[in-house]
């Protein structure tokens, strides 16, 4: 499992241009999961073994940078060399 502030997903807003450098000494490992930050809504991509995601913004004072207006965050699991995720909605009271 990686975490990043920058997305390293493929066409993700706020990729950084090293991106492929960064994720290129992980090629050959078990990675199965990339969290990133920065952009504030739901994407998923994949390389090799991996899912690269960016969520939901948690914050209640700004929006979403996808326009979707949930909130919340991704609850994990490991089991048998795989990470699993679950995305947990946070209402707004």
């Amino acid at each position: 499992m990686l975490f990043t502030h920058f997305p390293l997903g493929f066409l993700v807003p706020g990729r950084p241009r090293n991106a492929d450098a960064v994720l290129e000494p992980f090629k050959d490992l078990n990675l199965q999961a990339v969290f990133n930050g920065h952009f504030h809504g739901l994407t998923e991509r994949h390389r090799w073994n991996a899912t690269l995601t960016t969520d939901k913004c948690c914050s209640f004072h700004h929006a979403n940078h996808d326009g979707t207006k949930e909130k919340g965050y991704f609850v994990c699991t490991a089991k048998d060399g795989k990470i699993g995720r679950t995305f947990v909605e946070v209402k707004v009271a």
